[in-house]
C-alpha cells in the first residue's frame, strides 16, 4: 500500500521541463543576413513560421525538423532535450541556445536586384521552388544559399515569372525571358524591361512610401514590386501595376500596363514618366515600279515610302491586292511573315528622339 502511495505520488510530480529559450539565427544562409525563412516542425505540427534573421522561440522538450517556408526542403533536425540542445543533424548546427546552420555544402547565388532600380529602391522579388511556395524574400542586392534543384524567380505575388535558376552540384544555370547569367550570379536582362519614372516628390512633401503592386490590379492587391519614398526610375516586366500608397492601400493613384512601352491611367498618371512605345522605322520599295501602301494607314504611292510604327501587325497593298505581310514586336523588330516578291521591306530603329 505504501509502495503504491509512492508511485502515484512519483507520477503526480513528474512535468515537463521549462520550456527552452533559443535563439534561431538564420543569418548564414543568405548575404545580407536575414533573407531565408525558415519553419520548425515538432513531429507533424509547425511550431513556429516564417523566421528570418535571429529570432528567438521558446521550445518545449521534443524533436524538431527545420524546414524552408515551403516545407520541401529540411535543412535538418535538433532535439531538446531537460531544457538542453542536442543531436543537429544536416546542415543545422548548435551553438549554446543558438540553433544556426552551415552552409558549406550549398552554392551561393547572387542576385543583382539594384540593376531593377535607380536610385537603388526596395525591390520585393521571391525565389521559388518548383512547388510554386516562396523560399527567398530580397529587396536589394542578395546572395542565398541553396541546396540543387530548380527555382522560378518571380514578383513578390508570384504573378509574373521572370525566368528559372537550376542549381546542380555547384553550378549554376539560368533560363526565361527576362533573366541572365552574369559573372557573379543573375542578373535580369534590362533590354526586356520597360523604364518607368516615378516622380513621387510631385505627390507630398515629403513623399510618402508608395507600393507599387504587380497584377492583377485592383482592391487587396497591394504586395509590391517595389518600395519608394524618394523619386525613382524602375524597369518594370510585363504586366498590370498600381502605384499605392502603402498607408492607404485602398489608395491608387494610377495604373500601368506594361507591353513593350507603358500606358499610364488614372487620377495621379502625371506623376508617371515613361518612354514612348517602342518602335520600327519601315521602308517599303516597289520592286517592279508598282505603287505600294499601308492598308488603312496610307494611300497608295509611287515607288517607295518610309514610315515609323508601334508593335502590331500591318499589310502592304499594291493595286492588284496584297504585296506583303508583317509585323512589329514589342521590342521594335519588324519581321515579314508573307511577301508575294513584289516589294522590300527593311526595318530599323526609331530615332532616339522618338
Amino acid at each position: 500500500m505504501i509502495n503504491a502511495l509512492l508511485l502515484v505520488t512519483l507520477a503526480l510530480g513528474v512535468s515537463e521541463s521549462t520550456p527552452l529559450t533559443v535563439t534561431v539565427d538564420t543569418s548564414p544562409l543568405s548575404i545580407p543576413a536575414g533573407q531565408v525563412p525558415v519553419s520548425l516542425y515538432r513531429g507533424a505540427s509547425r511550431s513556429h513560421a516564417n523566421l528570418r534573421g535571429a529570432v528567438k522561440v521558446s521550445l518545449a522538450d521534443g524533436a524538431y525538423e527545420v524546414k524552408s517556408y515551403s516545407t520541401k526542403i529540411t535543412y535538418g533536425s535538433f532535439q531538446v532535450v531537460a531544457g538542453v540542445l542536442k543531436a543537429p543533424t544536416g546542415i543545422v548546427r548548435l551553438q549554446g541556445d543558438v540553433v544556426t546552420f552551415d552552409p558549406a555544402t550549398l552554392t551561393r547565388v547572387s542576385f543583382a536586384l539594384s540593376s531593377l532600380s535607380s536610385p537603388p529602391q526596395a525591390i520585393s522579388l521571391q525565389l521559388r521552388d518548383t512547388q510554386g511556395v516562396s523560399h527567398l524574400q530580397g529587396r536589394a542586392d542578395v546572395s542565398v544559399f541553396l541546396f540543387d534543384g530548380r527555382y522560378e524567380v518571380t514578383s513578390w505575388d508570384g504573378v509574373t515569372v521572370f525566368g528559372s535558376v537550376t542549381v546542380e552540384k555547384g553550378s549554376i544555370t539560368v533560363s526565361g525571358p527576362l533573366l541572365q547569367r552574369t559573372a557573379v550570379g543573375v542578373g535580369f536582362d534590362r533590354t526586356k524591361l520597360v523604364p518607368a519614372s516615378f516622380n513621387l516628390s510631385r505627390l507630398r512633401s515629403p513623399p510618402a512610401r508608395v507600393d507599387y503592386a504587380v497584377s492583377p490590379a485592383g482592391p487587396g492587391r497591394v504586395d509590391g514590386y517595389a518600395q519608394c519614398n524618394a523619386d525613382a526610375t524602375l524597369w518594370l516586366p510585363p504586366g498590370l501595376f498600381e502605384l499605392r500608397d502603402s498607408k492607404q492601400k485602398a489608395t491608387s493613384f494610377a495604373s500601368l500596363k506594361v507591353d513593350g512601352g507603358v500606358e499610364v491611367e488614372g487620377p495621379f498618371a502625371n506623376v508617371v514618366t515613361v518612354p514612348l512605345v517602342r518602335c520600327a522605322q519601315v521602308t517599303v520599295s516597289s520592286r517592279t515600279g508598282k505603287d505600294v501602301g499601308l492598308e488603312g494607314l496610307t494611300s497608295v504611292v509611287s515607288g517607295s515610302f518610309t514610315i515609323r510604327l508601334p508593335k502590331g501587325d500591318y499589310t502592304v497593298l499594291d493595286k492588284t491586292g496584297t504585296a506583303a505581310v508583317f509585323k512589329i514586336d514589342a521590342t521594335g523588330r519588324g519581321e515579314v511573315t508573307a511577301e508575294d516578291g513584289g516589294v522590300t521591306l527593311t526595318f530599323a530603329p526609331c530615332p532616339p528622339s522618338l
